[in-house]
């Protein structure tokens, strides 16, 4: 089973359109979620420590021994666009295989529940932080999204303390 650097945002101050919370707050949420398939399905995992830096997140990764760096983040849209831009980019860095690989197989799955699948796709970059400084050997992938909703129940994003870091028993 892979193990995986689970690096959801530190932005604490890229607010999102309407005051809906900040990319921090709802990357964390995104990977709270993903904590118990993760566990569920036997996969390992480490979490970045919500109060460090990208930087230091990526040095922590690249000092482990993981499989796969998971970055969570959202796009910001340019003056004007706020709201309008929609969909899903899995970005790796271009000639690794197994990160473009593992980008293809996430953006699959998130085609099936993304509501409009035909805005997913994945691309090859450099220009971002996580998928440039990861180490060549392994797949380093990043996640940004456009589009953030509320809870399901439409009730107003909430706060709780955030451990630092965590790991997978």
């Amino acid at each position: 089973m892979p193990i995986i650097f689970l690096s959801p945002s530190t932005q604490e101050y890229n607010a999102y359109v309407n005051d809906l919370g900040t990319e921090e707050e709802w990357m964390n949420r995104l990977a709270d979620a993903m904590e118990p398939i993760l566990f569920a399905s036997g996969i390992q995992y480490t979490r970045n420590d919500r109060d460090q830096t990208a930087a230091a997140a990526i040095r922590a990764s690249n000092a482990g021994n993981y499989d796969l760096h998971l970055a969570l983040h959202s796009n910001a849209s340019g003056e004007g666009q706020a709201g309008q831009n929609q969909g899903i980019i899995a970005f790796y860095f271009p000639g690794s295989a197994r990160g473009m690989r593992a980008a293809q197989f996430l953006a699959n799955g998130l085609k099936a529940i993304y509501p409009q699948p035909n805005l997913v796709r994945t691309e090859p970059t450099t220009t971002i932080g996580e998928v440039r400084r990861c180490t060549p050997l392994r797949c380093c992938w990043s996640w940004a999204s456009t589009t953030m909703r509320r809870t399901l129940s439409g009730s107003s994003p909430t706060s709780r303390p955030w451990p630092p870091a965590w790991s997978s028993p």
